[in-house]
């Protein structure tokens, strides 16, 4: 194909000179607006000089009045050049005219000829008779037609339309409660004896703990004090240092508070301050009592008594630790490692596991060490505890089992249980013995359906009105709901006659 662009300037014998210089079988002429190729007459030699050159010319252009005039005397038309490369049919559909002007493009049939086959195909045709035997195939084949047709719309009506039938059966729901007992020396489920597995939890806790002391003792807060007179044996001087112990003839103690020198005269006599060891009134004494030395080499050169009483020796009531205390604290210890344990336990349950709180359990005391005795003068006292504690995991699942044959015992005569309607889970804890056995409540619950009878249901509902089929189902059986029925073709109102067509479900 080969693409000419014409110009304004472009007349009918410019455009007629290149046919007669082209060497293709194939010409597209693209038309400038408001060119002066726009007369019907100059169309119209255009199309001689193509059928006398026997090429065919195609035309680009945007004008309607041109493209009309074109398209009449069989000038293939496009709005695009790529159009004109891809469309070959439209090259062969645009050279169908409705003038006869020209010669044929293609063979080589006289021309009277192809003037007769142009006017065949542009005059009406004529009046065809038909005969008794033709007018006899043609009813016939009309009749089976129609029962073609007839054949297919029963087909249609029997195998095409679909229905869905949704039922709600009745549902009642049903409660009981079950008394179970977990064995942690028990490995299997007994359904007779109504136990289950457990697993026992052992753990060793440590705790420390203190709380303050509210006992109330009587306490020795000061000593018993007074001088002392000491008498030279010799004659030389003495030193008494200070600390030097004194005592009574019933051992009670004392001691200087301060040095002292005796003068080197046989006789000479120094009074010194002493005090009590031991505080209280226990070293408060007569006259005359503190006679004796306790260093003997001492007791050689010099001799002691107390010319006055010793006084000043008290008690004072301070705070001490009761045996009330102690108990406090070791049942505080005893909750705090309790509570800690607890914890841990249930860190360590499974996914369907609980822990039956009431099981856990002191097993040992390892230890036990308290700071001070009951007596004892102090602000606080503690306590660190070292102990053994047990409890009882039960893992849920084995009880599955046992709540369902409990709860189809209460299932009542036409009813199904619904299995994704059961539900259990454990109530109150009953008993715990010393071996960790956990007797518990277990709470179940689930929902029953009305068992429904279908058989037959969709048999007696095929071909009616769904209005009607769904009345029907909603007398015939046990429901809570009227029944939803669905329809393809939508636009069909009656159930199918197959009844393969017809699906079923039953929503619990």
């Amino acid at each position: 194909m080969k693409s000419i662009l014409l110009i304004t300037e472009d007349d009918i014998v410019s455009v007629c000179d290149r046919l007669e210089w082209a060497d293709d079988g194939r010409f597209l002429f693209i038309l400038p607006p408001n060119g002066d190729l726009n007369d019907p007459l100059d169309f119209v030699r255009l199309r001689r000089a193509a059928d006398y050159k026997r090429v065919e010319v195609g035309l680009l252009t945007s004008d309607k009045r041109v493209r009309r005039q074109a398209k009449q005397l069989g000038f293939p038309l496009f709005r695009t050049v790529a159009q004109a490369e891809r469309g070959q049919r439209r090259w062969r559909r645009g050279q169908r005219r409705s003038e006869l002007v020209g010669l044929p493009t293609k063979g080589g049939r006289p021309l009277a000829e192809w003037q007769q086959t142009v006017r065949r195909a542009i005059l009406p045709a004529k009046r065809t008779v038909l005969t008794p035997r033709q007018w006899g195939v043609r009813y016939t084949a009309v009749f089976l037609f129609l029962i073609a047709v007839a054949l297919m719309i029963v087909l249609f009506a029997y195998v095409a339309p679909r229905a869905t039938i949704t039922l709600s059966p009745e549902w009642e729901p049903i409660t009981t409660t079950e008394i179970v007992m977990a064995d942690p020396q028990q490995t299997t489920v007994d359904f007779a004896n109504k136990s289950i597995p457990a697993r026992q939890i052992l753990l060793t806790q440590l705790w420390e703990a203190e709380v303050e002391a509210t006992g109330r003792t009587e306490a020795a807060v000061t000593p018993a004090q007074g001088f002392v007179l000491f008498t030279n044996l010799t004659d030389e001087a003495v030193i008494v240092p200070d600390g030097t112990q004194l005592r009574t003839e019933d051992q009670r103690l004392f001691q200087t508070i301060a040095p002292v020198i005796l003068p080197a005269v046989e006789g000479s006599t120094v009074e010194a301050a002493a005090a009590a060891v031991v505080l209280g009134p226990q070293g408060n004494v007569a006259a005359n009592r503190v006679t004796r030395i306790v260093n003997k080499e001492l007791a050689r050169q010099v001799k002691v008594e107390n010319r006055a009483r010793m006084t000043g020796g008290g008690m004072e009531e301070v705070t001490a630790v009761s045996q009330s205390d102690l108990d406090k604290l070791r049942s505080q210890t005893l909750q705090f490692l309790q509570a800690v344990a607890l914890a841990q336990m249930e860190t360590s349950l499974t996914e369907r596991e609980f822990f039956a709180r009431e099981s856990l359990r002191l097993v040992e005391v390892l230890s036990e060490e308290y700071s001070h005795e009951a007596g004892d003068q102090a602000e606080r006292v503690s306590l660190r505890m070292e102990a053994v504690l047990a409890g009882t995991a039960v893992d849920s699942t084995n009880t599955a089992g046992l709540a369902y044959n409990a709860l189809t015992a209460h299932i009542a005569d036409g009813y199904g249980l619904i299995p994704d309607s059961l539900y259990f889970e454990p109530g109150g804890i009953i008993a715990v013995d010393d071996a960790g056995r956990v007797t518990f409540e277990l709470e179940i619950s689930g929902g029953t359906a009305a068992d429904l009878a279908v058989d037959g249901m969709i048999t007696a509902v095929a071909g009616q009105k769904t209005d009607i089929a769904a009345a029907y189902l909603y007398d015939n059986l046990p429901l809570r709901d009227r029944p939803t029925i669905t329809l393809w073709p939508i636009w069909i109102n009656k159930m199918p006659f197959w009844e393969r067509r017809v699906e079923l479900i039953i929503e619990q």
